[in-house]
């Protein structure tokens, strides 16, 4: 919900923007190969083991074979309203 606008400094204002997600990609870079991850939410999110791929992620995907898979490591937090960039 909400809406995107730019403020004077031509910066997007996400202040408005709501989601029922509790973490979500707020941007891809290919040509960095930069992800950025959202909380949208008023509370913190444990990632801790969570993985991030770009192999497709079914009943058939096994953590194990996916050598080039990015599992975040124990205590990793986002913040309520914070950004990690991958």
């Amino acid at each position: 919900g909400g809406a995107l606008a730019c403020d004077a400094a031509c910066e997007l204002d996400t202040a408005g923007c709501q989601s029922s997600e509790a973490v979500t990609i707020n941007e891809i870079e290919s040509g960095d190969d930069k992800i950025e991850l959202y909380n949208p939410g008023a509370q913190p999110i444990d990632i801790s083991g969570w993985i991030l791929t770009d192999d497709a992620v079914g009943v058939s995907y096994d953590p194990a074979a996916d050598v080039e898979k990015l599992v975040f490591a124990p205590m990793t937090v986002l913040a309520p309203k914070q950004f990690l960039v991958v």
